[in-house]
């Protein structure tokens, strides 16, 4: 992870979270160099998602065809903040 991406992912949890969220959920969630995985505030849920097993993936989301995402929901409903420090192709 950048250091400008994993500084950013800090303050995003600084100003956004709140006391009444408990479920944050990460796309693109591999661990390399830092994750924002770091930054969850305490108590929270933390799910990471991505497309293949590594550190930091919690639910591998498509393994074989990264163009095609299945339908899924995640079991504790839906996430109250979505993550992502992954630039777009």
């Amino acid at each position: 992870m950048h250091d400008t991406a994993y500084r950013h992912g800090r303050l995003f949890f600084e100003l956004y979270w709140s006391d009444a969220f408990s479920v944050v959920a990460e796309l693109g969630s591999q661990d390399v160099n830092g994750s924002l995985r770091d930054h969850s505030p305490p108590g929270a849920q933390y799910i990471g998602m991505d497309m293949a097993p590594a550190r930091g993936v919690d639910i591998v989301v498509c393994q074989f065809a990264p163009n095609v995402v299945p339908p899924f929901a995640l079991k504790v409903g839906p996430p109250d903040a979505g993550v992502c420090s992954r630039p777009a192709a």
